[in-house]
């Protein structure tokens, strides 16, 4: 499985709240969190920009876990 490009509108779409995923593997759901606050926090592209690329890092770094796996399936199909 690869993981999809930081410039997939299915990143900012989760980020913002356009589309919403119960994740298994728990890094991602910390992250989300996390990264949530800050853009309401600090609303700006750059915030989100730096947002989804610490997002799906944390997805490239673990591809290999089947719950990363499934949560990239929720989030883009």
């Amino acid at each position: 499985m690869v993981v999809p490009v930081s410039t997939h509108p299915g990143w900012k779409n989760l980020l913002n709240g356009k589309k919403q995923c119960d994740f298994e593997f728990l890094a991602a759901k910390m992250t989300m969190g996390r990264l949530k606050i800050l853009i309401q926090d600090h609303p700006g592209e750059s915030t989100m920009q730096q947002s989804v690329e610490e997002l799906r890092e944390v997805f490239v770094k673990n591809i290999n876990l089947p719950k990363v796996q499934r949560d990239l399936g929720k989030i883009f199909n």
